[in-house]
């Protein structure tokens, strides 16, 4: 009886070790195998994959937002009106006792810069490639802060990353990197931009925009909708691929 104790005994141990040793082994096992050129790449696939999923997470706030705000996020008193519970920016401004009004010269860059600051101001949120350097064979490292900068196209709008990735092997020199990161939406902004300005520029001179002759002549490409809340004018513009929608105010004099 004590001897099928003791056999019970030295077989549990047996179990033990062997349980003990697969775990140091799986522990252990990115430190002491060697990694290749070509693992490294495949990790980096993963690591830009993340990246890339950050930027679109953090993009899509700030591009709803300034396309609803007429091309602004920061909006200060007085530069607009309050619309559906959103702050409407003026892009012509009433001019006294006159039908037409003054141009407020929205440009891209500008709109390309409060996104950029924006999108950086977010990207803590979810950036971190340390994570991936986790029981990995290899050290992650980022030599210099992330820039962003964003590219307003006609049917799309590139965010680009300025964040230069490395990942090093833990037993040799082998090493790659990644310099930049982008991601790419498709938001039509840019052409909803170039028609915000056409109309802006016939209000500017004549005071007036005539919605369905402009739509009629796009053969349905593009939809503007007139709203008139007192004493203004707001547009909304849409393109016909896209439920994205870019609206702005024009102000009005009161009677």
């Amino acid at each position: 009886m004590q001897k099928r104790g003791q056999v019970t005994l030295f077989i549990i141990l047996g179990l033990v070790i062997v349980i003990l040793a697969a775990l140091y082994f799986f522990v252990a096992k990115p430190y002491v195998l060697p990694v290749s050129q070509e693992d490294l790449n495949k990790d980096m696939l993963n690591i830009e994959e993340d990246i890339q999923n950050c930027l679109e997470q953090v993009s899509e706030e700030p591009f709803k937002r300034i396309s609803l705000q007429g091309g602004y996020l920061a909006t200060p008193s007085g530069s607009y009106r309050l619309y559906a519970d959103s702050r409407v920016s003026y892009l012509c401004y009433n001019l006294p006792g006159k039908a037409n009004c003054y141009n407020r010269m929205l440009l891209i860059k500008s709109m390309e810069q409060e996104l950029a600051e924006a999108i950086t101001n977010e990207l803590p949120t979810c950036l971190n490639v340390n994570k991936f350097s986790q029981l990995k064979p290899y050290t992650v490292s980022t030599p210099k802060k992330p820039i962003v900068t964003v590219s307003i196209r006609n049917s799309d709008s590139v965010i680009t990353l300025d964040y230069p990735v490395r990942l090093t092997s833990k037993r040799s020199p082998t090493n790659v990197e990644k310099s930049s990161f982008e991601k790419v939406l498709t938001i039509p902004l840019g052409r909803l931009y170039d028609v915000s300005q056409e109309i802006v520029n016939q209000e500017t001179e004549f005071g007036t925009f005539e919605t369905l002759y402009y739509m009629l002549s796009k053969k349905g490409e593009i939809k503007v909708y007139l709203q008139k809340p007192y004493p203004d004018k707001i547009y909304q513009i849409k393109h016909q691929n896209s439920d994205y929608i870019f609206q702005f105010a024009i102000e009005g004099e009161p009677s």
